[in-house]
């Protein structure tokens, strides 16, 4: 590890944030973005370049450590009891430090830290983050599980499937048609379609990925890909899209190509099958090791 001096703290912890293109651990007791938008863009950014983001906090029920700011950027932070630690790492470096992502630390404290220098050292830095703060979580509050309602007989597949992963897979998920024959999905940070292929009514599925993942397909697939209705496969790019994606085709062909006349036990196989789909899609691209 090698000395970053007090002026270089602030500096070598954005360069983490900002140069993160597959995972950004953060550990920071204390938060707080008041008057600071800096960490705030920067955080969202590597979310938008589909970074996994875990960010580990003080669990301390009778003191602010900025739960909220934390949420408020889409990330549920891990809550720690008695964390004193400030680590900050993406997957090819990171700092030790005395620094919370505070203002004040910022602005107004004397700050010093350490560099990772070698792979061996944030490999250690990994491990050390999972022996003593992950099995240190915080327990969580029981809460009743979000269960989307009942479709009244006749809601069109696509509002179905929307509902469903709403409720189980992502809130914030969106489906829309393309055409006739093409849903778009949106969910878990990530671009899915669902489409028909006639004749026969066979349905497809694909998640996109990027080359990078692309290239540990076959060491990983078959940790990620168990659906027994699906049939998995990597897609490369080629005249219909430029993108690398998992394919997978469905397994049981819909007796009819219009998606909205399957019958409501049919209706509903298929739409636990795509949220089947996504999670993995999304697991496969977050294990990067």
């Amino acid at each position: 590890m090698k000395l970053i001096h007090p002026n270089q703290v602030s500096g070598q912890l954005f360069d983490i944030i900002q140069e993160a293109e597959k995972e950004l651990v953060i550990v920071s007791p204390y938060v707080n973005f008041s008057y600071w938008q800096r960490p705030v863009t920067a955080i969202k950014q590597a979310l938008a370049r589909g970074v996994k983001v875990d960010f580990y906090i003080r669990h301390d029920p009778g003191r602010d450590t900025g739960q909220a700011y934390v949420e408020k950027l889409g990330i549920t932070p891990i809550l720690v009891e008695n964390l004193h630690a400030k680590i900050y790492y993406n997957e090819t470096t990171g700092i030790v430090t005395s620094m919370n992502l505070l203002h004040s630390s910022n602005s107004n404290s004397i700050e010093i830290g350490s560099q990772i220098e070698t792979p061996a050292e944030l490999a250690d830095l990994r491990r050390i983050v999972q022996q003593f703060l992950a099995p240190n979580k915080a327990p969580e509050p029981a809460a009743p599980a979000h269960v989307a309602p009942p479709a009244p007989p006749g809601t069109p597949f696509d509002e179905l499937l929307e509902k469903h992963l709403c409720a189980r897979v992502d809130e914030d998920a969106y489906v829309e048609w393309e055409n006739p024959a093409e849903l778009s999905i949106l969910a878990l940070r990530n671009s899915f379609s669902l489409y028909i292929a006639l004749p026969g009514n066979q349905v497809h599925l694909e998640g996109i990925i990027k080359g990078n993942e692309a290239n540990r397909y076959d060491r990983k697939s078959t940790q990620h890909f168990t659906s027994r209705d699906v049939r998995h496969e990597l897609l490369r790019p080629d005249d219909d899209s430029s993108y690398y994606r998992i394919g997978g085709t469905y397994l049981h062909c819909p007796a009819s190509p219009d998606l909205d006349q399957l019958p409501p036990k049919e209706a509903q196989r298929l739409v636990d099958t795509v949220a089947t789909f996504i999670r993995a899609v999304r697991a496969f691209k977050d294990d990067y090791r």
